[in-house]
């Protein structure tokens, strides 16, 4: 069996260090995790939630732990991957925050639709996705849209 000559062995090392770097810095724009995990907040520890609608500027806060659990199940199962754009942006259609005690918001504030903002600004893909007629429901179950 030949040998690798050394040019071959230095290809194949600077190839598995550029892949490893990829891997490592890229991971979160390859790999879906799981939303609970990306904004760190158990359900069972939110007490409060803050909902505010971007259109109307209609601001609800639902402290009821069963209305808390219901809304949270929206998002049950929904995994999140990291967007390539993070360039800061403004503009939402429904803001959501977390609280975990009733003074301080975990900074988990997400909007609803494709990006979502986790706990460091990030924004990321969901696989949950809400169409119009969903979000409407959601503004008139909790009071966001205006009579």
């Amino acid at each position: 069996m030949k040998r690798p000559n050394r040019h071959q062995v230095i290809k194949i090392g600077v190839i598995a260090v550029i892949v490893g770097i990829i891997l490592f810095t890229g991971r979160d724009h390859i790999f879906p995790r799981p939303m609970k995990q990306v904004l760190g907040i158990e359900n069972a520890k939110i007490v409060k939630i803050s909902l505010l609608d971007g259109t109307s500027g209609i601001r609800k806060t639902i402290t009821d732990p069963r209305q808390i659990k219901e809304f949270m199940s929206l998002f049950d199962g929904a995994y999140l991957l990291k967007h390539i754009n993070q360039a800061p942006a403004s503009g939402f259609v429904i803001s959501v925050a977390l609280y975990t005690d009733q003074k301080h918001p975990d900074s988990a504030s997400f909007n609803f639709g494709f990006l979502i903002v986790g706990t460091n600004n990030e924004r990321y893909l969901s696989s949950r996705y809400f169409s119009d007629d969903e979000l409407e429901e959601i503004r008139k179950k909790y009071g966001l849209k205006q009579v």
